[in-house]
């Protein structure tokens, strides 16, 4: 892949997880046990934060290039 595909991975993996853990906590609200739409977002949240981490790193360790 060249560098620009990687940082829009990166660029949209980090809004996705912005998103994804505020639908979490709109979803979620106060109580005790959040439904089903509330854990799906959370763990779509985590998913874009990993590909953001490991997307990042392939550019701080490629270079960019």
């Amino acid at each position: 892949m060249d560098a620009r595909s990687i940082v829009v991975t990166f660029g949209l993996a980090c809004l996705v997880a912005v998103a994804a853990f505020a639908a979490h906590r709109r979803l979620a609200g106060s109580s005790e046990r959040p439904g089903c739409a509330s854990m799906g977002a959370f763990v779509v949240g985590w998913l874009a934060v990993l590909t953001a981490l490991i997307t990042g790193l392939f550019l701080a360790v490629a270079g960019g290039t």
